[in-house]
């Protein structure tokens, strides 16, 4: 019994020795362990996705993607790669491109029917029963192609998208399993980043193609669409109208280029980040030196600081949400102002001007509303980058076709 007690306290003793020896936060960097250096980069990570300021969802990971591509040293892929890789899915993309082009003329269709039905009420008519209801059957079958060329369009794009990601997925997976030994012996190639890779990156590389391509080109289309249509009413005042909403355009990138840079400065420079990070992993060794009111007050100190600087940069925020939903109104003022110019010098009609008005106004509106889409095309490519170091990438033991094919027969 006293050597079982004695044995057991010995492996108790061992076991203490190992976890002290595996987790010493003395170690020099050199021989930090693997499992502390992912601690590491997963805490920083952690601490730049809380400290990007945007709202789109993407950004934290598009972050990580911009960091594993520079530290593999892989080239990064376009997008005209992605689309020369998907040759067999060029047929259906056509046809899919071809109903999003009737989807996008739906809201400049739309304008243009709106302001024909002022006409009726020009003269102060009061019996156009008749003309009320032709347009009410306009504007019912102008929502019943749109029904159905939203429909085809969704379905068209997503199942385009679903199969990209499926040639993908089972081009990695036969790229990893043909891999030799030493490919699995680098870090970077563990289990659980190859499984992210086939779960996660491969279901990103679709944006290129999916969905949200097709809200993208449609928001493309619509806006050309609505230029052209309100150059044949009116090409003097469409080209004026047209002017202001460029003008709205710079100024709304030009400010979220501004707020992104902050956001990005202000993540990469993070000191209140870089303190807490040291602190976790050394908090043994800030225990034994009774450091922790001077850790305590470091990090404190440049939180306030991290706190004022997020103050000055809340004006640039406000400033490109503002630029974001407001400024279009004003744009739209001003439009209507050069048409009362217009109309008052004989330039131009009122039905006319209220047409060229709401025309391009719907066109840019779909462009607004497609820019949100644009961070998700980023991050598409960055996966597809990663992907594809996985499926181009030949094992030492040679190309997997290569070689002489022996046919065998017999029982």
């Amino acid at each position: 019994m006293g050597d079982g007690k004695k044995d057991d306290s010995d492996d108790d003793r061992d076991a203490e020795s190992i976890e002290r020896d595996l987790l010493s936060p003395d170690q020099p960097t050199s021989n930090m362990t693997l499992a502390s250096k992912d601690i590491r980069e997963s805490v920083r990570q952690s601490f730049q996705r809380d400290f990007l300021a945007s709202d789109h969802v993407g950004d934290a990971e598009t972050e990580a993607y911009n960091i594993e591509l520079e530290k593999s040293g892989h080239t990064r892929t376009s997008f005209a790669q992605i689309f020369l890789d998907a040759r067999e899915l060029w047929p259906l993309l056509s046809v899919a491109l071809g109903v999003c082009f009737f989807n996008a003329l739906a809201m400049p269709v739309n304008a243009f029917i709106y302001g024909q039905a002022f006409q009726m009420f020009e003269d102060g008519r009061r019996d156009n029963v008749g003309e009320a209801f032709i347009f009410f059957l306009f504007f019912v079958g102008l929502g019943v192609v749109a029904l159905i060329a939203s429909f085809c369009t969704t379905y068209l794009f997503g199942k385009i998208g679903e199969k990209l990601t499926m040639s993908m997925r089972v081009r990695a997976f036969r790229s990893i399993i043909y891999q030799d030994g030493s490919y699995f012996d680098n870090p970077a190639h563990t289990p659980g980043k190859l499984i992210t890779r086939l779960a996660t990156d491969a279901p990103n590389v679709k944006a290129a193609m999916d969905t949200r391509l097709a809200r993208v080109a449609q928001g493309i289309l619509a806006l050309l669409a609505a230029v052209v249509i309100s150059v044949f009413m009116d090409w003097k005042f469409a080209l004026t109208c047209s002017m202001a909403f460029v003008f709205l355009g710079i100024f709304q990138f030009t400010i979220a280029k501004m707020a992104h840079s902050q956001a990005v400065k202000f993540a990469q420079s993070d000191e209140a980040g870089r303190i807490a990070i040291e602190a976790i992993e050394n908090v043994r060794t800030i225990q034994l030196l009774t450091s922790e009111h001077s850790v305590h007050n470091s990090f404190t100190f440049c939180s306030l600081k991290r706190q004022k600087a997020e103050m000055r940069k809340a004006p640039i925020e406000a400033l490109n949400f503002a630029t974001t939903h407001g400024l279009q109104y004003f744009t739209l003022a001003f439009c209507y102002m050069m048409g009362f110019i217009f109309v008052v010098n004989g330039w131009t009609y009122k039905v006319t001007l209220f047409q060229v008005v709401q025309t391009i106004y719907f066109g840019a509106i779909a462009v607004i509303q497609a820019t949100e889409f644009f961070p998700e095309f980023v991050k598409s490519r960055l996966a597809a980058s990663l992907m594809y170091a996985i499926i181009n990438r030949q094992p030492r033991t040679g190309k997997i076709d290569a070689g002489e094919k022996i046919s065998i027969e017999g029982d």
